[in-house]
């Protein structure tokens, strides 16, 4: 079932985009960290780690967990992400400048899974179908650089964001333009193509 979607749109949004960010400020973007950092503090990674912390009355499925390294300038930021789209999945970091031209929708992966946020549809004109980031339909975003107060770091999306509206405000935070994303890409044979099936059914 799809929850919702959102649109980071093509270059024609470059104009409204400085508009737009202009309008979040630093209060929207410390109310988005507050209440991400409900969960826990460390949700927002300047540098340093941040395991996985499963939602609230979601089981996670057991699956091999990753760490993952996010580049923030001097510094870096380490994710460890619980694969959720099988364990022969790939996980990695992607990273492109604004606008992404993601169309980006949360689905229900299940009682073991929990809400995922999936790429539904790369859109022409972003980074993404320009060839700068290599992101794909189907692709599940795990981590997000974001800047809070003049500092650059990284969400864990499925802990910190509990809708695709708080995805898409953190995404387009980035004040520096440059956005890195942890995405999963599910292996296409076994439960990856099971998982790949069960999105598209969705859509």
């Amino acid at each position: 079932m799809v929850s919702g979607g959102a649109m980071l749109t093509g270059r024609s949004a470059r104009g409204s985009f400085g508009r737009r960010r202009a309008s979040l400020g630093l209060a929207v973007l410390a109310a988005l960290i507050g209440a991400c950092r409900l969960a826990t503090s460390s949700l927002f990674v300047v540098g340093g780690s941040a395991g996985p912390l499963s939602r609230r009355g979601v089981a996670m499925e057991a699956a091999r967990a990753q760490q993952v390294q996010i580049k923030l300038g001097g510094a870096a930021a380490n994710l460890e992400v619980v694969r959720r789209g099988g364990d022969d999945s790939e996980v990695k970091v992607v990273s492109g400048n604004l606008p992404l031209g993601l169309k980006i929708t949360m689905v229900d992966g299940g009682p073991k899974v929990g809400d995922t946020f999936v790429v539904q549809e790369v859109l022409r004109g972003g980074a993404a179908s320009l060839g700068e980031m290599d992101v794909r339909a189907g692709d599940i975003i795990h981590g997000v650089t974001t800047t809070v107060s003049g500092k650059k770091g990284a969400l864990q999306t499925h802990d910190a964001c509990s809708s695709v509206d708080e995805l898409s405000q953190a995404i387009l935070g980035n004040d520096d333009g440059s956005v890195s994303l942890v995405i999963e890409r599910p292996e296409i044979g076994g439960s990856g193509l099971e998982w790949m099936q069960q999105v598209g059914s969705m859509f």
